[in-house]
């Protein structure tokens, strides 16, 4: 996804979408503006978290967690066409829960992106769909991690140009509903992201993640909730190269463990 994207579909471009056309770099993984036609991104990244407390069904925090968690994700987006990107995620992890470890593949992800509406201002509308394919069992202390079984998520972005303080930058907003195989229930989610440039090199990205479980689900798995905050810087290093540092608080839920963490990241485009 490119911060030039916006200026090829606009008939009219506002201001703010006037101060993003300059700079070419990939606005945020997975959002709404699909990849030009032919150009790949790739953005492989580690994190790090723990969570010694979880929260209960009443969504106070309770001890005795001991989770901890090393995840590794590569994630590509190609443009297949200048309106449809093809998409796909290989996420592994070593987790431990209490006495318990696990490590491996955790799950793999195919799907596509196709552009629906380019309104006047750039700002854009988009729908999401792919299979979330599980490499490992289902861990019961986080229905989070995975299902054990095929996951099936349809999504609808909106990204829109902005202006934050006279700083270019873009608002992503996702909501997506995901089947869940097996006897976990299925959930609703909802993607939040702020990100604006404090200059050419440097970009300021703030996100919100809710996960809300939906509907019926067999034991052992229950219904929960979980609102994660994340932050990060990205610096532009090279033409087409990015390095990202953040952090992640979960600041909210319901039998899911309170996470806390880094994460690092590296963006290529090619």
């Amino acid at each position: 996804m490119q911060l030039t994207q916006p200026c090829r579909y606009a008939s009219a471009i506002t201001l703010a979408a006037a101060a993003i056309c300059p700079l070419r770099a990939p606005v945020a993984m997975a959002s709404a503006w699909p990849q030009p036609a032919g150009e790949t991104t790739t953005i492989s990244k580690i994190t790090l978290t723990g969570a010694p407390h979880a929260y209960d069904l009443t969504g106070k925090l309770q001890g005795g967690a001991g989770f901890k968690k090393t995840e590794l994700e590569v994630y590509t987006e190609h443009g297949l066409r200048e309106s449809v990107t093809l998409i796909g995620k290989i996420t592994w992890q070593d987790t431990i829960a209490g006495d318990v470890r696990q490590s491996g593949f955790a799950t793999f992800e195919v799907g596509g992106l196709t552009r629906l509406l380019t309104f006047d201002d750039a700002s854009i509308l988009s729908a999401q769909a792919s299979v979330i394919l599980p490499g490992r069992e289902h861990d019961k202390t986080n229905p989070l991690i995975t299902s054990g079984h095929a996951d099936y998520d349809l999504r609808l972005l909106q990204g829109v140009p902005e202006l934050f303080l006279d700083l270019p930058g873009f608002t992503d907003l996702q909501l997506a509903y995901r089947h869940r195989g097996g006897g976990p229930a299925d959930e609703l989610r909802l993607d939040l992201t702020y990100g604006f440039n404090l200059n050419p090199q440097w970009l300021l990205r703030v996100q919100s993640q809710t996960v809300t479980s939906f509907g019926d689900s067999d034991p052992p798995f229950q219904p929960y909730r979980s609102t994660k905050l994340l932050g990060s810087l990205r610096w532009q290093f090279d033409e087409y190269r990015y390095v990202e540092l953040g952090g992640l608080q979960t600041i909210s839920g319901t039998r899911t463990v309170r996470e806390s963490g880094a994460f690092f990241a590296l963006w290529a485009t090619f």
